[in-house]
């Protein structure tokens, strides 16, 4: 009798109609080595010269209940539809339950049938040969043991939070280092790299005034507040672009800052709509501008615009809509613009759920003719509609404005502050900051180290800036 005790999900499915099947035989690779030899004339046998581990082949075969020709017919439909994916997914067997692979199918999948069903042999390859653990996690101070079961050397996600400002930030295992920004000597002091200035979090519209700066459109409606960001549901009316605006003084003027801004632009089908922040010097004219737009209504695509100078007379450092047409779309994010001296910068990314950014796109631009040099002294905000077009889900969240310091040559500048979290992603060699990447900052004698079999010391420094240390891994089997 036909053994169909298991089976297996993949891409976070399973099928109930199919089952792996005892009674042929399969092949789930437990090791697939790769030795390199060098032979040389004379010599008898040969040297190691290095060993590679190769991709893992796994030929499971299957068989498909189904209670009629027609029916196994469609089954075959979903099966195709179900396992072929553009990149590795998630392969779980019934009699490895706490054992990941990551696979894609190969070849082709013939099914014979039969009264009953079908049967045919599903050939996986896993491009990555380890097989995977859940996620674990240690906690502590500036100090633990991580212990790791697999059989092989896994890599981790080293999260700090710092408790105090440091000019560097180092993880070791007692053998390897990695490190962002430099120790100070002791004939060298820190300094802020940026101090802010200006920090609303758009929870309220007190302490902003109206505007007549308004380029490309009319000044309509009113700009509100829910407590925790500013959004309207009053755009006016007019036929082209319109909406309320409003501005904020920044308490002084800054030649050299930076501007972050948090914002959501989120539309559907026959939505579009703009949201727009200004950098206005003390006599109105604006320095330089955001834009994120939603411009058509048929298209899902958001457009990135941001600007050294006014719509008469500037520079655009971006204008475009990402790689793709829907890199930006459902925008939920951070839009920034630099300025040091004559060199300008532009940043846009997404940030998910976790805090992290991605869909990043950032610029330089060098203002060589020193065009747009006048110090801001006001920020503007304004949320569009286009005519009578249904508008997007579009909100401000939080805008921060920084002065940019010039430290001195021995001086020695600030890499995490107060209240920071950086992660030290060895799985894909990336140093975060409060989810912004900052590998740049790494140090060259950094190194993206594993962990091993057994116990590891994780050890972080400076002691007295670190506030907690999580360790995130999965553990891995050959």
């Amino acid at each position: 009798m036909r053994q169909v005790i298991y089976s297996f999900s993949f891409n976070g499915k399973r099928k109930d109609y199919l089952y792996c099947d005892d009674e042929r035989k399969g092949k789930r690779q437990i090791y697939n080595i790769k030795r390199n030899l060098l032979y040389i004339p004379g010599k008898v046998g040969a040297f190691l010269t290095s060993t590679n581990t190769d991709i893992k082949i796994i030929e499971q075969p299957v068989f498909i209940k189904a209670s009629n020709k027609e029916e196994l017919q469609k089954l075959k439909d979903d099966l195709a539809t179900w396992l072929i994916t553009a990149k590795p997914e998630e392969l779980i067997f019934d009699d490895e339950p706490d054992r990941i692979y990551y696979a894609v199918v190969d070849g082709q999948l013939e099914i014979e049938d039969f009264d009953g069903g079908g049967e045919g042999l599903i050939t996986f390859i896993c491009p990555d040969p380890y097989k995977y653990g859940p996620e674990q996690t240690a906690s502590f101070s500036d100090a633990g043991t991580v212990n790791v079961i697999g059989s092989v050397e896994t890599y981790p996600v080293i999260k700090v939070e710092v408790k105090q400002d440091t000019t560097y930030l180092a993880v070791s295992d007692g053998e390897n280092i990695n490190l962002i920004g430099t120790p100070t000597e002791v004939t060298q002091q820190p300094y802020e790299p940026e101090t802010r200035i200006f920090w609303h979090q758009c929870n309220t519209t007190v302490g902003w005034t109206g505007t007549s700066t308004i380029e490309g459109g009319t000044n309509k409606g009113t700009l509100k507040s829910n407590g925790y960001a500013f959004y309207t549901d009053d755009y006016g009316t007019d036929t082209g672009w319109h909406g309320p605006a409003l501005k904020a003084s920044l308490g002084s003027t800054l030649q050299d800052f930076k501007i972050d801004v948090l914002i959501t632009q989120k539309g559907k089908s026959g939505q579009t709509g703009s949201i727009e922040i200004d950098a206005l010097d003390v006599n109105n004219r604006i320095v330089c501008k955001f834009l994120m737009t939603k411009r058509s209504a048929g298209s899902q695509a958001n457009w990135a615009r941001l600007r050294a100078g006014n719509d008469a007379k500037g520079h655009d450092i971006i204008n475009e809509r990402g790689d793709y047409e829907w890199v930006w779309a459902n925008f939920d994010g951070i839009l920034r613009i630099t300025r040091k001296g004559n060199v300008w910068t532009a940043y846009v990314a997404q940030i998910d759920n976790k805090g992290q950014h991605h869909s990043r796109r950032l610029k330089e631009w060098h203002d060589t003719n020193n065009l747009y040099t006048a110090p801001i002294g006001q920020i503007q905000v304004q949320l569009w509609q286009y005519g009578s077009v249904p508008t997007t889900d579009q909100r401000i969240q939080d805008i921060k404005v920084f002065k940019l310091n010039n430290g001195t040559e021995n001086q020695v500048p600030y890499v995490a502050r107060v209240g920071d979290i950086v992660e030290f992603d060895h799985v894909n060699d990336i140093i975060r900051r409060n989810g912004e990447d900052i590998t740049k900052e790494k140090a060259f004698i950094g190194d993206y180290f594993p962990l091993k079999p057994g116990a590891n010391a994780v050890v972080v420094e400076p002691a007295d800036a670190v506030l907690t240390t999580e360790v995130r891994w999965r553990d891995r089997w050959r």
